[in-house]
């Protein structure tokens, strides 16, 4: 009978295990190896092109936009976000912890202008005495994590991708001065 106890008490603790295991490990293991293919480093990025039928990195990319991501690092300090946006298509960018957990997301609606100035800083910080004139404090709730950017391609003609990869590339990401 004591064998019997035993065993039930191990399965029920591998099921917990597993349980919070799933909850909490994996999320973050998720991230560490999306991070890996898609990342050259902290506070840099990375412009994907258009994904198609052979793109494998994310499991179903959206054929509809161009990404560009970014796994940044606040260990130095904020961050200041820039680049040029389109007016004519939707974009978005959104915030991601670690865990995988969006945190923010801002699209072309919240940002009337076309000239992205954004200062991400960790939440708790002090804000910086001389920020950049019209800039927009995004509060990340921890050190590390993802921006990720998207920019809709309603219109896939080579002049349209050619004009959306242009803004795709000026998006730049630098320690805040």
């Amino acid at each position: 009978m004591k064998k019997k106890w035993l065993e039930i008490g191990g399965l029920v603790g591998g099921i917990i295990l597993g349980f919070f295991g799933m909850l909490y490990g994996y999320p973050s293991l998720v991230f560490k190896v999306v991070e890996a293919a898609v990342s050259p480093g902290d506070n840099i990025c990375y412009a994907a092109k258009l994904p198609s039928a052979e793109s494998k990195v994310v499991v179903k990319p959206n054929p509809d936009f161009l990404y560009v991501t970014c796994h940044y690092n606040l260990d130095q300090g904020p961050l200041r976000l820039t680049g040029h946006l389109p007016d004519t298509s939707y974009w978005s960018l959104a915030l991601y912890k670690p865990n995988t957990v969006n945190t923010a997301i801002i699209n072309d609606r919240d940002l009337p202008q076309s000239n992205l100035e954004l200062i991400l800083m960790e939440e708790g910080m002090p804000i910086p005495p001389k920020l950049p004139e019209g800039a927009m404090l995004l509060p990340s709730p921890s050190k590390t994590g993802l921006l990720l950017f998207r920019i809709l391609v309603s219109d896939p003609s080579s002049k349209n991708l050619q004009t959306l990869g242009a803004y795709q590339q000026s998006l730049q990401i630098t320690h805040l001065q």
